[in-house]
């Protein structure tokens, strides 16, 4: 033949296929010629790290039938963050209970995530009254997803807003907190001390106690 066919054969050798072909995936070189058949690197599923797989080139030449082609990837991205929400509205509650809500993290990048930790804008809210309270995991793999758990512990009725930052190695992220609180009921029973006098045996006294509600609510 007055010239050389050849044809391309993708071996995986590592068990993740990062190396495609694209067209042409056979073609003719004539005597003295070239030809150029385009590899692509896709990192598409993978983490951070280095990868091995190879690619075959088989051609009609008699002597020398095949080429095996190495191939080394490495990949060196970065995390991503992604909130499921950008704020938390909690329930109307009475003051002095709680009640949790929670948001959901997520690492689409191919290295991890580490959150380094969680730092409040409003620190009435946060750190001094004690409001918002807050608790997430260190770090995501990549492709994990954690939930962020947020307590509203109000101890006075009202509206309350805040927020809290996530600080992480991709970038921070701040999340703005809103709840309501309305007042509680108060007890409270009249006499506070009873004493009772029987002075006749297998007889009884009936003294009578007044419940009070001085709260604002039920």
């Amino acid at each position: 033949s007055c010239c050389d066919h050849w044809a391309i054969d993708n071996v995986n050798i590592n068990p993740i296929q990062f190396v495609t072909i694209a067209n042409p995936l056979t073609g003719i070189a004539a005597p003295s010629d070239t030809d150029t058949v385009y590899v692509t690197f896709n990192s598409s599923g993978l983490i951070v790290g280095q990868y091995t797989s190879s690619f075959t080139v088989n051609s009609n030449d008699p002597l020398n039938p095949s080429i095996q082609v190495p191939c080394t990837l490495n990949v060196t991205g970065a995390p991503i963050l992604v909130v499921s929400d950008s704020c938390i509205s909690f329930d109307t509650i009475m003051e002095f209970t709680s009640v949790m809500d929670s948001m959901m993290i997520t690492n689409i990048g191919c290295d991890t995530l580490f959150v380094n930790g969680i730092v409040s804008a409003n620190f009435e809210i946060m750190d001094t009254s004690g409001v918002f309270g807050s608790t997430v995991n260190g770090f995501l793999l990549p492709g994990d997803t954690v939930p962020v758990l947020v307590n509203f512990l109000p101890d006075s009725t009202g509206n309350f807003s805040g927020t809290f930052t996530l600080n992480t190695n991709a970038y921070d992220t701040v999340i703005c907190l809103t709840g309501v609180a309305f007042p509680r009921p108060q007890l409270d029973v009249e006499p506070d001390t009873i004493n009772a006098t029987i002075s006749v045996c297998l007889d009884s006294v009936i003294v009578p106690v007044t419940i009070y509600n001085n709260g604002g609510s039920d």
